[in-house]
Order: C-alpha cells, then structure tokens, then sequence
C-alpha cells in the first residue's frame, strides 16, 4: 500500500492525496499509475517501490536525476515517511506505505464463491439446474 500526497505541480488538478493498495506505483506523464502533466516529466518517469523491509524510489534510465528533501539523487534510493521527492516541477510526498503480501486472487474468488453459496441455497440450485443442462445438451442440434 502507498499512499502519496501531490503537494505542488503544474497540473493543477492532479494536487491530492492519492492511495494504491499495491507494492509500487510508477510516475510518468503519459505512462504509469500515476499521470501528471508536468513538461519536465517524461513516462515511467519514477518507481515507488515497498518491500518487506524498505521503501525505494527508482528513475528511469532516460532521466538524469531527481530531487529527494531538496537534494539531487541519481540512483535507487530508500524513502522513509515524510520524505518529499521532485520530478519536473511537481513535489510528491510520501505519506504513509505498508508491504501487501502477495495473493492468489483464483482462490480468493473461490473462497467467496464457496461462502455465497453456502449462505444461499437458491443460488446453489441455479448452478445444479445449470450443471444439468448442460450435460443434456445436444450439440448435434445446433444448424
């Protein structure tokens, strides 16, 4: 989970608090999670990145630097909360993040589907009625 405040930017309507239940969320202009229409921003322009023990920011390798509390950086770099990072002329501040674990959405939605189910009997019947039809169909009726 990230969660990232746009406190200053040419594109106006992009200022906010903005909230990704991801591990990483890319910057760019025209490309990326997270679109803002800065001159000086190009696609895929930066990298937030939580880890289970740390939060990096990454450049693309087509921009030469970018700006981490006032300071130039040109390489990975770890964040901590607070942190205030500028690409072009927007400042991004890094407002809270939190490591999600990965999951198997199949088996999520298995789960769920199994627990409605249970909860609902007719429910449980339309899939049998459906199940049944199926087998009786005849697909050498089709013209």
């Amino acid at each position: 989970m990230i969660e990232i405040t746009i406190l200053s930017s040419p594109d106006l309507f992009m200022l906010g608090t903005y909230l990704y239940h991801k591990n990483s969320v890319i910057i760019g202009r025209e490309r990326g999670d997270l679109l803002i229409d800065d001159d000086k921003i190009i696609n895929n322009h930066l990298k937030i990145e939580v880890r289970s023990d740390s939060v990096l920011s990454f450049k693309n390798s087509k921009v030469e630097f970018y700006h981490l509390n006032g300071k130039y950086t040109d390489s990975a770099y770890p964040l901590n909360m607070g942190d205030k990072i500028q690409i072009g002329d927007t400042v991004i501040l890094l407002k809270n993040s939190k490591y999600v674990l990965p999951f198997d959405k199949t088996k999520v939605i298995a789960k769920n589907l199994n627990e409605v189910i249970a909860k609902n009997s007719d429910i449980l019947k339309t899939i049998e009625f459906l199940e049944k039809k199926i087998k009786e169909y005849d697909v050498s009726k089709i013209s």
